[in-house]
């Protein structure tokens, strides 16, 4: 397992790589974020599904489960609610982390820093 230096230094890589190939479509989905928050959005219509609907649990990580899904999935990340990424670019190591090492998860998220994160600090 790397040791929490060399994930650092393979996060610095990985976000750089990110802002770069991904920074249009990252801006869009900034863009079109919605932050819900005390209870809004639950009054929101949820589209029926088409076809049969399964549940499957997994502890496998996060970019696994997705790559091995078929159909429309949903990934629950047990994420950080003051700090974009929980400790990403730190070394951290977690199921937020890992989406962020596979994705252009954490460009997007420190996008919403000041909209999501600061408010929840304190």
């Amino acid at each position: 397992m790397p040791t929490r230096d060399e994930r650092r230094e393979a996060a610095a890589k990985n976000l750089a790589l990110m802002r770069g190939a991904f920074a249009s479509e990252t801006k869009a989905t900034v863009e079109a974020a919605k932050i819900y928050e005390n209870g809004e959005g639950r009054e929101l219509p949820v589209a029926e599904a088409e076809g049969e609907t399964t549940t499957s649990v997994t502890t496998d990580f996060a970019p696994k489960a997705v790559f091995g899904a078929q159909g429309k999935i949903v990934v629950v990340d047990p994420c950080s609610f003051t700090r974009p990424g929980g400790a990403y670019e730190d070394g951290s190591f977690g199921p937020e982390q890992i989406l962020c090492a596979e994705s252009n998860l954490y460009p997007a998220l420190c996008a919403c820093k000041e909209l999501y994160h600061s408010k929840n600090r304190g």
